[in-house]
């Protein structure tokens, strides 16, 4: 190969959007702890943040279990570094497949990812956020982490969006929690804040639920996302196929129409020039 295959995730270089990932949820817990917790009334400080710590661990947890994972095909781990000659002749006399990226034997469900140049059974993505491919060992974390950051988010949503409302709705009140923490400039900071992580809050839930929602319709279908993608492109070449053809039929047709005018009017002009011979020859 001429470039090493990735282990997982954690693998040099970092994507930018495993970087960003990282970023928000610093960015959550220190904006939710530090600016949406002070203004709750004691009660909910507590029911809420024993609720959002609790996702808030999943996230990480399943996050770096995802990231650290190793979804490559077992038979090219086998292949590349067993010392089992029998093993590794029977696997070269009876493969499935072959990949020459890998230049090993794999499963036929395999397909070779060319962002971590490796080959990964029932290969569903590779999955910018964790920077690792997505497959049968790692799929269930996958779907697992996503749902839990989508109620993640939602919390963040709806306890900011209520604390950034109330900023207005109840500004004394809110204004006072705030100042019993901290100095009393920091007010519309916290109000910045709270709006922020409330458009944060709603445009991961969405984009999250959505996601949920494709992976369990993909389920249903017995698909994976490539398969999906792939099915998609495919009904579009058939579409664009369809289009250009019915184009091209129209031109040939409007091509037909033109000419058939054009022959018609040359014969009447040709009738009109026999009448003028005609009456001329007899005069």
């Amino acid at each position: 190969m001429d470039r090493p295959a990735r282990k997982n995730g954690f693998s040099r270089p970092f994507h930018p959007y495993q970087i960003t990932s990282w970023f928000i949820q610093f960015f959550n817990i220190i904006g939710f702890f530090f600016t949406t917790i002070p203004c709750l009334n004691s009660n909910m400080r507590i029911s809420i943040g024993i609720i959002y710590s609790i996702f808030q661990i999943s996230t990480i947890y399943f996050g770096y279990k995802l990231a650290s994972s190793i979804p490559t095909d077992e038979i090219v781990i086998i292949f590349l570094t067993s010392t089992d000659k029998e093993l590794i002749k029977k696997l070269e006399e009876n493969p499935d497949k072959y990949c020459s990226f890998c230049k090993s034997p794999v499963k036929r469900t395999s397909k070779h990812c060319s962002r971590c140049n490796r080959c990964t059974n029932n290969f569903d993505h590779h999955c910018k956020w964790v920077n690792n491919c997505i497959g049968e060992t790692n799929y269930k974390t996958f779907v697992i982490l996503i749902s839990v950051c989508m109620f993640l988010e939602l919390i963040i949503c709806v306890v900011c969006g209520n604390n950034f409302v109330e900023s207005f709705v109840s500004n004394e009140v809110v204004r006072r929690q705030i100042e019993d923490y901290y100095s009393k400039d920091v007010f519309v900071l916290f109000q910045v804040i709270q709006a922020v992580m409330m458009l944060e809050g709603i445009l991961f839930t969405f984009l999250l639920g959505y996601l949920v929602g494709l992976h369990l319709y993909l389920r249903f279908k017995g698909m994976t996302t490539y398969e999906y993608i792939l099915s998609k492109r495919a009904d579009t070449k058939i579409i664009y196929k369809e289009k250009r053809f019915d184009t091209t039929t129209l031109n040939n047709n409007s091509y037909l129409n033109n000419h058939i005018k054009e022959t018609q009017a040359h014969c009447h002009d040709l009738r009109k020039s026999n009448q003028r011979l005609k009456t001329s020859s007899r005069i």
